[in-house]
């Protein structure tokens, strides 16, 4: 009997524990089936598309931002518009909201809802609703409607410097990096060149004329340009019109002295590609054979000893940084003449030594 008692009891103790563990793993069962579904949820909201309402404010301004390719961009987030409205900035909503959200560039874009579900660049929070900031220029000044960041540039040029840069290429450079510019061209003698000339304190052309406006695009921070009230000032290294006497300045001529008996010395003509390097822009150029009669006054003049090399004269004001460099290969004579004498300079080459010879 007493064998019965506790053998039901070592059953029931059992029982009890069995239901204890199954009670417990329920428990547990449903916490995780809990956090699991919860954690989905939090999944699912995730990856769920903001619902947005948008607004895009437009100008009417040829060149300026473009709103609308950055609104589609835009879209392609991760982003439900649930409500989309265009309004003219010169329509009484349009300055409502101006006035609301204190919006200072136009075009831009208004975003309403859940505007907190994502980060998204170039927008900036007031309230809970966003505004796009991040507008290049061209764009319009919404307290003053005017277009802002559409460059004017004015090449001040003399038609009778045929060797004088043509800047042209300069401004066409600056636009291809996106800058909106606008330009037209003015003769140094003309009445409103001789008024900017005046104005500008200009002392050389050719000179481009930059509007202040050029200084809001990031593509300009790496250029140091002077400045004055109006304008900034671009006058390139190189030939120039002295805007007081009319001088062109700058002009430089090029003798190149040979041995034609030394069919394999170096290529004088290597120095013709390595002068535009310093701005320089050649007046007039000629091939001397060294033992012609003028070859050989050039020669006994500046003491040459060794051929081929090149003979510079003209005048060199305008060329600070061939100055800067021509002591390492050459010498300038009392009269100004620039005699490249350090052949070495060229590389492993062939050449005629006077002095051996």
């Amino acid at each position: 009997m007493k064998k019965e008692i506790e053998m039901r009891d070592l059953i029931l103790g059992g029982l009890i524990v069995l239901s204890v563990v199954a009670i417990f793993n329920s428990i547990t069962t449903m916490s995780v089936t809990a956090l699991a579904n919860e954690k989905i949820l939090e999944i699912s909201e995730a990856g769920r598309p903001a619902e947005l309402e948008a607004t895009i404010i437009t100008v009417n301004c040829e060149g300026c931002f473009d709103i609308l390719s950055t609104y589609n961009d835009f879209k392609e987030n991760n982003v439900k518009i649930l409500i989309e409205n265009f309004v003219s900035s010169d329509s009484s909503e349009a300055q409502k909201l101006i006035i609301t959200h204190k919006i200072e560039n136009l075009p831009t874009i208004i975003l309403r809802g859940e505007t907190d579900k994502f980060e998204f660049s170039g927008f900036e929070k007031t309230d809970g609703t966003l505004v796009y900031t991040e507008i290049k220029p061209p764009y319009i000044d919404a307290d003053t409607s005017n277009v802002v960041g559409q460059v004017r540039a004015i090449i001040l040029k003399d038609k009778d410097c045929s060797i004088c840069a043509d800047l042209n290429p300069l401004i066409q450079s600056l636009t291809s990096t996106g800058i909106s510019i606008t330009s037209k061209e003015l003769e140094r003698t003309s009445s409103e060149a001789v008024k900017l000339i005046e104005e500008n304190k200009i002392e050389r052309v050719p000179t481009i004329l930059f509007t202040k406006d050029i200084s809001l695009y990031d593509q300009w921070e790496s250029i140091q340009a002077p400045s004055t009230d109006n304008y900034f000032v671009i006058d390139p290294q190189g030939p120039y019109v002295n805007t007081t006497t009319g001088e062109i300045k700058g002009q430089v001529n090029l003798i190149m002295l040979v041995d034609e008996e030394c069919s394999d010395c170096y290529d004088v003509t290597l120095h013709k590609q390595i002068l535009p390097n310093f701005g320089i822009i050649l007046s007039s150029e000629k091939t001397l054979a060294f033992r012609s009669e003028e070859g050989m006054t050039l020669v006994e003049k500046y003491s040459i000893t060794k051929i081929p090399t090149i003979v510079l004269q003209g005048d060199f004001e305008p060329y600070p940084a061939l100055d800067s460099v021509w002591s390492n290969v050459g010498t300038v004579e009392d009269d100004k003449t620039h005699i490249f004498r350090e052949i070495s300079a060229m590389g492993d080459v062939k050449f005629t030594d006077l002095e051996a010879s």
